[in-house]
């Protein structure tokens, strides 16, 4: 399985020298409460992640680089039954008690937020739907991965690409020290229940199913064939019915309502247009699951008080 770091100690694609942790970690205990069973978070685990650098590590004196490497992070873990929520999260190595955090990672019941925070100030949240893009993260056993390069931190879950999110501040010097945190509780103090087993950090080969970096026209199956080709196999929507939108600015109002509606699922693009009486969006996405998932569980939403009508776009 890719990523997984179970018996990472025999095996050398993850070598024992990058093991930041070994034995067991949880980050509550089990107490009994007026005759019942409680949980009581513990101290957050933290781990130094030395000699980060963006830079390939396997370039020539030509500065051609031989082969792309990516530092990574690996995490095998257990989310209890009782959790409905944990988190991680990577801050550049002075990170004024956690007020610096370039990427916070926490699953929730119904969606993955990702987020950063500066000056101790949260930043705009992302939020991924858990849809087919997500494998089970709940009441489970799993191998997180968090790839980091120039572009921001790619995850993956049991060897599969789910997201990205985009560096919002400067990334630290090559040479530098990230800090992992592997959280307890939140800012309200929900307690956010976790076993770590292992965690592994180091250099590992361009993670599997990044966009735009897995290009092999010609290893495609049939199914995937007739997927993509497909009239089916719809990646675009058509949102019809938007509200009124004469200028530029209540454009930009309604196009970010889109964005927030529509980003969870997976859009990677949202245009909005005003022609005479028709107001109208097209709205597109990666992946055909991600599409039919947001048409199924989007159509006749409001936006802004009107019902949207949703369906999948004509081919140009």
């Amino acid at each position: 399985m890719p990523f997984s770091v179970g018996g990472v100690q025999g095996n050398n694609k993850y070598p024992a020298s990058g093991l930041l942790l070994r034995d067991e970690y949880r980050t509550f205990a089990e107490i009994e409460k007026e005759g019942e069973r409680a949980y009581e978070p513990l101290d957050p685990l933290v781990r130094l992640l030395k000699n980060f650098g963006i830079a390939d590590s396997n370039s020539g004196a030509d500065g051609v680089v031989k082969k792309q490497f990516h530092e990574t992070l690996v995490m095998r873990a257990t989310i209890p039954a009782h959790s409905t929520s944990w988190a991680i999260n990577i801050c550049p190595k002075d990170h004024k008690n956690f007020e610096e955090i370039l990427f916070h990672f926490n699953p929730r019941r119904r969606f993955v937020a990702m987020n950063n925070r500066e000056g101790n100030i949260w930043g705009q949240q992302e939020k991924h739907m858990l849809s087919t893009r997500w494998p089970e993260v709940f009441n489970v056993s799993i191998n997180l991965a968090v790839q980091i390069d120039a572009a921001g931190f790619h995850v993956a879950v049991d060897g599969k690409y789910c997201a990205t999110f985009a560096h919002r501040t400067k990334v630290p010097p090559n040479d530098e020290e990230l800090v992992l945190q592997v959280m307890t509780r939140d800012d309200y103090d929900t307690n956010l229940p976790l076993v770590v087993h292992e965690i592994w950090w180091g250099h590992k080969d361009t993670m599997p199913g990044l966009p735009g970096r897995d290009k092999e026209p010609n290893r495609r199956t049939a199914e995937n064939w007739r997927g993509s080709n497909s009239n089916d196999a719809f990646v675009d929507l058509h949102a019809a019915g938007l509200p009124p939108m004469p200028n530029s600015d209540l454009q930009e109002s309604v196009r970010k309502r889109l964005v927030d509606m529509f980003q969870p699922y997976g859009a990677i693009q949202v245009r909005v247009f005003h022609r005479e009486s028709k107001n109208f969006g097209f709205i597109k996405f990666r992946e055909h699951n991600d599409a039919a998932k947001a048409l199924e569980e989007l159509g006749g939403a409001e936006v802004h008080g009107k019902p949207m009508r949703l369906s999948k776009a004509a081919a140009r």
